[in-house]
């Protein structure tokens, strides 16, 4: 496998904060070690290795990294960009249906279109 160094970039709300962190932070310390353990996996692998079960698209520019721990699914949304080689996390929950909700989805665009548009700071999320 090919390894890459693709940087994860976050969403911040209006007062600088790192919004997924802050709900990765939330969650029990197991979860927290998983998701993060997926997203270092997603960093260093080539594109082509995130696929069903880990990762999938749900709209044109919204995917979704997917992790389940202690029988729990949760969710980042996210999409590449803006840079080469980044993906921008901006939405995170338990999912707790059969599908990701619409509502959702809209939420994580509306995230997007900000960021596009330079409304939204976004940080990258491994550095201090």
């Amino acid at each position: 496998m090919i390894t890459e160094d693709w940087t994860f970039k976050s969403y911040t709300n209006q007062n600088g904060t790192d919004v997924i962190k802050e709900w990765i932070n939330s969650q029990e310390k197991g979860a927290q070690a998983v998701i993060i353990g997926r997203l270092r996996y997603f960093q260093a692998v080539n594109i082509t290795a995130w696929e069903r079960p880990f990762f999938d698209k749900l709209s044109e520019h919204i995917h979704e990294i997917r992790v389940q721990w202690d029988r729990i699914e949760y969710r980042i949304l996210g999409f590449f960009g803006p840079d080469r080689k980044e993906f921008t996390m901006v939405y995170s929950f338990i999912k707790k249906t059969q599908k990701v909700s619409r509502a959702d989805i809209k939420s994580a665009e509306a995230r997007r279109k900000e960021i596009l548009d330079g409304r939204r700071q976004i940080i990258d999320y491994f550095k201090l």
